[in-house]
């Protein structure tokens, strides 16, 4: 069975990009475009989250921190991404269990994920 993970970027590109990638290396991949859209009671939950920080309308800090919060979700790894340069310090203060800082590479992505989702 394919590993699932929820990717929530704003840009579309690069959510597609990322949904490609992820898709080729064989993982089940999510598109959502909002935080509020991946919290909806009819999705599935993932194996891990890959959330970028700055998500237009809303913050994937605060997504992050929400879904630590919530029981059925805490345990879930979420990745942070974000062309940020404070997003270490910002990972860790939404409880992230990692971050990846863009521009990266998709060698780097997917050895990032299979630290936390051993194929």
């Amino acid at each position: 069975m394919k590993k699932r993970i929820a990717i929530v970027e704003d840009d579309q590109d690069a959510l597609k990009l990322l949904q490609i990638i992820l898709t080729l290396e064989g993982f089940q991949a999510d598109a959502y475009l909002q935080a509020n859209d991946v919290l909806q009671d009819n999705v599935k939950v993932p194996d891990l989250y890959l959330v970028d920080i700055n998500l237009g309308n809303a913050s994937g800090l605060d997504l992050c921190k929400q879904l630590k919060a919530q029981t059925d979700t805490s345990h879930i790894p979420v990745i942070m991404i974000s062309s940020s340069t404070d997003i270490r310090e910002q990972t860790r203060e939404a409880c992230a269990d990692d971050m990846l800082a863009k521009p990266f590479t998709s060698k780097t992505l997917v050895q990032k994920i299979h630290e936390y989702l051993p194929a």
